[in-house]
């Protein structure tokens, strides 16, 4: 299911075209790719595996640049997890649309050697106004798998002129990192609103 799902996701074009747009123009995009039993399945491979899941730290960043999150991640995934599955059908589907482009999108070739399972408790406080770190390059893809919470792209670390992105479960948030489009900004975004354990699976590209 997973594989088709994505296959079909890539050949709508013309909608390919306006994410990519919009995430040049505005810094992210979201649209939906899975369905509820798409979801359903990878989380049941969650609870099957009793996957362990790993509390990041409440604080980063330096003074005037922090950043508060209540998070927990899970990155070990076995070789035949369907989570692995996704990320190899999505990265290969997502470098043969790069190729079709007249002006190759990318930096270069997106490999996605960082992916992460994310988990927000109810409650949670989710992570205030941040950029990710300049490591990540050409684009970060983050599937949300269940659960609630509000994603937002801001104009700076006060939360400023927020703009809500969709991010209920069944859809893939593409966030743009430099090397996209030729474009070196990073857009401030902030997850807010934690009313139900949201779990999202991140595909990033790690890169000196």
């Amino acid at each position: 299911m997973i594989r088709d799902l994505i296959w079909d996701f890539f050949r709508k074009r013309e909608l390919l075209t306006s994410v990519f747009e919009e995430v040049a123009n505005v810094g992210a995009a979201s649209v939906s790719i899975f369905n509820d039993v798409c979801c359903r399945q990878l989380l049941a491979e969650v609870e099957a595996r009793k996957y362990a899941f790993t509390p990041e730290m409440r604080e980063q960043g330096n003074v005037g640049a922090r950043v508060y999150q209540e998070v927990e991640t899970f990155v070990d995934f076995p070789t035949d997890s369907e989570f692995v599955l996704l990320k190899d059908i999505f990265e290969a589907c997502l470098s043969e649309y790069a190729e079709s482009f007249s002006l190759y999108p990318f930096s270069f070739a997106p490999v996605f050697n960082a992916i992460t399972l994310a988990r927000y408790t109810a409650g949670s406080i989710g992570i205030t106004p941040h950029r990710d770190p300049l490591r990540y390059k050409n684009l970060i893809c983050i599937f949300i798998l269940g659960g609630k919470g509000r994603f937002f792209l801001c104009a700076d670390r006060s939360g400023q002129d927020a703009q809500e992105i969709d991010a209920s479960a069944g859809r893939v948030i593409f966030l743009r990192c430099p090397g996209f489009m030729g474009i070196n900004k990073r857009p401030f975004h902030v997850l807010t609103d934690i009313e139900e354990t949201r779990y999202s699976f991140i595909l990033r590209q790690e890169h000196a």
